[in-house]
């Protein structure tokens, strides 16, 4: 089969194969995945403005839910970006308890 599938292009041999019935279909790299007409027509790739890189491309989650959005919103958070929030909003955390935790090297957040 290897000697066989080496002298077939990729869509050579997924011709003869599939003809066979044989399940396959071609293992794609990043940037040809990202092309498949399948992968714009669900909105899979959102450009975002990203603080450290500038312009790039995200890849949204390939599932869809009736009640939620997966769609990419923006950048990956920085590290530590919404540790204050969390803390305080969702662990009713206080400012002082908060600032301990940077102190003592258990928080850590960058700097945009």
């Amino acid at each position: 089969m290897c000697q066989w599938i080496a002298t077939k292009t990729c869509a050579q041999a997924e011709a003869v194969l599939s003809a066979h019935h044989v399940a396959c279909g071609p293992v794609h790299d990043i940037e040809d995945a990202v092309r498949q007409p399948q992968v714009s027509e669900r909105e899979l790739v959102a450009e975002v403005n990203d603080p450290v890189r500038g312009k790039i491309k995200a890849v949204s989650s390939v599932f869809t839910y009736t009640n939620a959005q997966s769609k990419v919103r923006g950048p990956a958070p920085m590290l530590g970006q919404h540790n204050d929030q969390v803390l305080r909003e969702w662990l009713g955390y206080s400012q002082q308890r908060i600032c301990a935790l940077y102190e003592s090297k258990v928080l850590e957040q960058t700097d945009r």
